[in-house]
């Protein structure tokens, strides 16, 4: 049963975990920060006040906008406050549930009364359960929501108000992303089975990952243990068995026309990619994942050869080095990149080559491509500069902070984006401009469809919403 905590969280620190920033273990001499670009607007709109004894903060960033809900003590019960406005008050929220419909545009939290516990959609509450037992979960397009919940010993899926069959377990709640199907996998005595729109498959002994949709939400797959066997279950239609199924490795291209997986036979792995094997290799690397172009006809993949490991692209592997990060496509599926370690220095490899004239550093993640797929950025740290974290935008090597952010792009690719952190100061740096100073960033800067850049920030006890216009 999910529970509340009394520990309570300063905001800054729960805003610094948030924004994934990346702060160097060391700090030189603060930058001179130059002033914000006078050819950008930059609007604040006070919000609310902020309890110091705010937890569980969430936020949503979408091209809709930015939006933050958290928790605050109302003596010994608890709310949860929207965009600065309180709703009603409980016993307790539950930890870890607050969360918003992928747009933005919806909330779904859990509560405790008294005994029993349930479920406020949009601020209204629903039925009640001796517990419950996951987050809710929405629809892609926002309209759908579920959950699951317990009445006695057993447990059940709510869809839309409705519960489900009772089972001894029920978790991994997905929907299709066109919202119109759901699927997750529940316990019967020591058995596990996939319920796909209501209807329970197959019993088997084991379940290592979460059901996947295809894009198209027409193929839903799912790999699955019989004895000592493991196979992926598509479409209801047990495949090939192995020793071995790569776990959460299954994907399905964009189109919905192509699905693949690492599976492991003899104490070899390899990827099955329409039910064709590809070459063996040592290992498949999971934190790397198979990835698929946007457009479906290409795939990517790393894998160790010994003690080294390899990009797999298209079936032809790249060079060799010593670790690798996950491989990303352009949007347009017209090139790959990937970050690489060899003689201890970092740098990034793109579309396989290794460059002799690249640029190596002693730290780069945070890979990313524009949505045209034309320009490119990273983070990255080096020795020469105290091991401070900077951007690198198109191969040029931007100014380092104490901590930097994830870069974003415009929709038409011309602008970018990005935190940093200063000391114990905040700005959001706009087409290499610096904003104001502030004392945190609540939501991290999104770019509208506008193109107007939206974000918020914390200054002293209060929130501001800041809008960014040319």
């Amino acid at each position: 049963m999910i529970t509340e905590r009394n520990t309570i969280r300063l905001i800054s620190v729960l805003v610094f975990v948030m924004l994934g920033i990346t702060t160097s273990p060391t700090y030189a001499e603060p930058n001179e920060i130059a002033e914000p670009n006078h050819l950008w607007k930059v609007e604040e709109e006070l919000l609310c006040g902020m309890a110091n004894a705010a937890r569980g903060v969430t936020r949503s960033e979408s091209i809709h906008g930015c939006r933050v809900a958290w928790v605050e003590l109302r003596g010994k019960r608890q709310v949860v406050v929207v965009d600065g406005r309180a709703e009603s008050v409980y016993d307790g929220i539950l930890i870890g549930t607050v969360t918003f419909s992928p747009d933005g545009k919806r909330l779904a939290y859990g509560v405790r009364n008294g005994a029993k516990q349930f479920v406020v959609i949009d601020g209204q509450a629903g039925p009640e359960y001796d517990g419950i037992y996951s987050v809710p979960v929405f629809s892609p397009d926002g309209k759908r929501i579920a959950y699951v919940a317990q009445k006695g010993n057993k447990w059940f899926a709510v869809v839309d108000g409705q519960s489900g069959p009772e089972y001894d377990g029920v978790g991994s709640l997905v929907f299709s992303s066109d919202g119109g199907r759901v699927v997750y996998v529940a316990l019967k005595g020591d058995k596990w089975v996939v319920v796909v729109d209501g209807q329970a498959g197959p019993e088997y002994d084991g379940l290592s990952s979460v059901p996947v949709f295809s894009s198209t939400g027409k193929h839903v797959a799912y790999d699955a243990q019989k004895g000592n066997k493991w196979f992926v279950v598509l479409d209801g239609q047990a495949g090939p068995e192995y020793d071995s199924i790569g776990k959460d490795s299954l994907v399905f291209s964009s189109d919905g026309e192509r699905v693949a997986y690492a599976a492991q036979k003899s104490g070899k792995w390899f990827v099955v990619l329409n039910g064709q094997a590809s070459p063996e290799y040592d290992s498949i690397y999971a934190n790397a994942g198979i990835v698929f172009s946007p457009d479906g006809k290409r795939v990517a993949y790393g894998a160790q050869k010994g003690f080294k490991w390899v990009v797999v692209i298209d079936g032809q592997a790249g060079p060799e080095y010593e670790v690798i990060g996950s491989p990303i496509f352009s949007p347009d599926g017209k090139h790959v990149a990937y970050t690489a370690q060899k003689y201890y220095k970092w740098f990034v490899v793109v579309d396989g080559q290794d460059d002799p004239n690249r640029q190596e550093y002693d730290g780069v993640n945070n890979l990313v491509f524009s949505p045209d797929g034309k320009r490119m950025a990273y983070k990255a740290q080096s020795a020469q500069k105290n091991y401070r974290w900077f951007l690198v935008i198109d191969e040029q090597v931007k100014p380092e902070y104490d901590g930097v952010g994830v870069l974003a792009f415009s929709s038409d690719s011309r602008h970018t984006a990005y935190v940093v952190q200063e000391g114990k100061k905040w700005r959001v740096i706009i087409d290499d401009q610096a904003g104001p100073e502030y004392d945190g960033i609540v939501c991290r800067p999104v770019f509208l469809a506008d193109g107007t850049l939206e974000y918020m920030v914390a200054k002293g006890n209060s929130v501001y919403r800041v809008k960014v216009t040319p």
